[in-house]
């Protein structure tokens, strides 16, 4: 995430340009929430929610009973796991799943997000660099900028005399030019000035 400081009484600005939480369609454009395309998917697949471990034991030990009378051999409990990515171990080859489509043009739907090797879409390249070039700071959070396209807002803020910040964990494209770096969990950072609004001063903070 990019976050840029405006110039005069404008309060601070904040973009994401590789997208957020929504959903796209790759035909008509339109634009719809990922979690209302959450609600679809559980609509269209109402036997999805039984292949997922939650609620209590005893409500565990019913699921098991249910799956244990529709598919061969019985699962063990790992298929039913949640993984830290969010993904979810299923039953089967997934045969009957239903994936929503777009309901205005029946197009493909995906992630809002510009995926490793796609651009960043011309109007929102546009935006982004306009408002780093009115900026006087630009602070960079959780990315190591090695993708050209989020470095070249860095080296735009750093032309127009920005001061440039960077929170991360680890080696960035724009180490050379930042003013300040704070080798720390992004969130942690973030929690912190947020809780303590003081630390947003340009006295040594230490981290």
């Amino acid at each position: 995430m990019l976050t840029g400081c405006t110039r005069g009484q404008e309060p601070a600005r904040c973009w994401n340009c590789m997208g957020q939480r929504t959903v796209i369609c790759t035909s008509c454009g339109v634009v719809i929430s990922r979690f209302d395309l959450q609600e679809e998917f559980s609509r269209l697949n109402p036997r999805a929610q039984d292949i997922v471990k939650n609620g209590t034991p005893e409500q565990r030990a019913q699921l098991r009973r249910k799956l244990r009378e529709t598919y061969e051999p019985e699962p063990d409990e790992e298929f039913l796991q949640v993984r830290p990515d969010g993904d979810v171990e299923v039953i089967g080859s997934g045969e009957g799943f239903v994936v929503p489509s777009c309901k205005g043009c029946g197009g493909v739907l995906k992630p809002d997000v510009v995926f490793f090797g796609d651009n960043v879409p011309k109007q929102r390249a546009q935006r982004a660099l306009s408002l780093v070039e009115s900026g006087d700071g630009l602070l960079v959070v959780g990315s190591s900028v090695m993708v050209y396209s989020a470095f070249r807002l860095v080296k735009a803020a750093k032309a127009q005399g920005a001061t440039i910040g960077i929170v991360n964990v680890g080696l960035t494209r724009a180490d050379d030019i930042a003013d300040v770096k704070v080798e720390r969990i992004a969130g942690e950072v973030l929690a912190r000035l947020a809780a303590h609004p003081a630390l947003l001063t340009s006295r040594p903070v230490a981290w």
